[in-house]
C-alpha cells in the first residue's frame, strides 16, 4: 500500500464463469497471512468437484479468484478479482484460418496454420508437425506457420491432422486439429500450383515463389506473370 508491501490477512475464494454468471466453489474459501505484500491461495481439484461433478464439463470456461485484504491495523481493506484463467486440456488452439479447402492432385498443398493461446493471443515459437509426414515448422510472432505437403495424383479427399510438438508438454496435452481437403477436378487434369514462402513481406524483401506443373509435356512452356500492388499493375 502506498508503494510498500503490507502486513495483514487475506480471504480468497475461487469460482468459474458460466457465460456471464459466476458460480463459486464454496470449499475454496481460504484465510491466509500477508507478509511484505505477499500471500498465496490455492485452488485444488476437490474444490471444483465438490461443486461440479464432472470437471470436463467446464472445459473452455474460465476460473476467477476474488480476494479481500485487511491490514493488521484494520484501518484499510482492499478487494480485487482476477479472471480469465481458462480451463483447458492443452495450452494451445490450432486453427486452419487461411488454408484452402481444395488441393490439386499430384501437386504441393500449402497449409496456413494459426496457433493461439487459450486467451486468443498468438502463440509464438511453437513447433508444429503434420501427422504421417516429416513436415514440421515453427510459429512466427503472429502465431502463423506455413507448411507444405505433397499429394498423390489420386483424386480422393485428403484428411490432414496437425499437432503441436512442444517438448515441455506431455503428448496427451499437445493440441491437434484436423481438416479434410477436397481434390480439384477438371476434364484435362492439368494443374498448376503457385506457392510463396511467406505471406508477409516488407519493402526491399525478396519473395520466393514456386511454380509447379503436374504434367510436363515435351514442348516448350512459357509462363506469363503479372505483379500487382494495391490493384495497380507493377510488372
Amino acid at each position: 500500500m502506498f508503494g510498500e508491501g503490507v502486513e495483514g490477512t487475506a480471504y480468497g475464494a475461487f469460482g468459474v464463469m458460466l457465460g456471464n454468471q459466476k458460480k463459486s466453489f464454496p470449499s475454496s474459501l481460504q484465510r491466509v497471512s500477508i507478509e511484505n505484500g505477499e500471500g498465496f491461495v490455492t485452488l485444488r481439484r476437490e474444490h471444483i468437484t465438490q461443486t461440479v461433478e464432472n470437471i470436463t464439463d467446464l472445459l473452455g470456461s474460465s476460473i476467477f479468484v476474488a480476494v479481500t485484504v485487511l491490514t493488521d491495523s484494520g484501518s484499510e481493506m482492499v478487494e480485487a478479482e482476477l479472471r480469465d484463467i481458462y480451463i483447458v486440456i492443452s495450452p494451445y488452439i490450432i486453427q486452419f484460418t487461411k488454408t484452402l479447402k481444395y488441393f490439386k492432385p499430384g501437386l504441393t498443398f500449402d497449409l496456413a496454420l494459426e496457433v493461439l493461446n487459450p486467451d486468443g493471443t498468438p502463440a509464438q515459437g511453437v513447433p508444429v508437425s503434420v501427422d504421417e509426414t516429416e513436415v514440421e515448422g515453427i510459429t512466427s510472432a503472429n502465431g502463423m506457420a506455413r507448411l507444405s505437403i505433397n499429394t498423390v495424383a489420386k483424386a480422393e479427399p485428403l484428411k490432414i491432422t496437425v499437432r503441436t510438438n512442444n517438448p515441455r508438454i506431455p503428448a496427451e496435452r499437445q493440441a491437434s486439429a484436423s481438416m479434410t481437403a477436397l481434390p480439384y477436378r477438371s476434364a484435362s487434369s492439368n494443374y498448376i500450383h503457385i506457392g510463396v514462402t511467406t505471406a508477409e513481406v516488407k519493402l526491399g524483401d525478396n519473395l520466393k515463389m514456386n511454380i509447379n506443373l503436374n504434367k510436363l509435356e515435351n514442348v516448350e512452356t512459357d509462363i506469363t506473370y503479372l505483379i500487382q500492388s494495391k490493384s495497380q499493375l507493377i510488372k
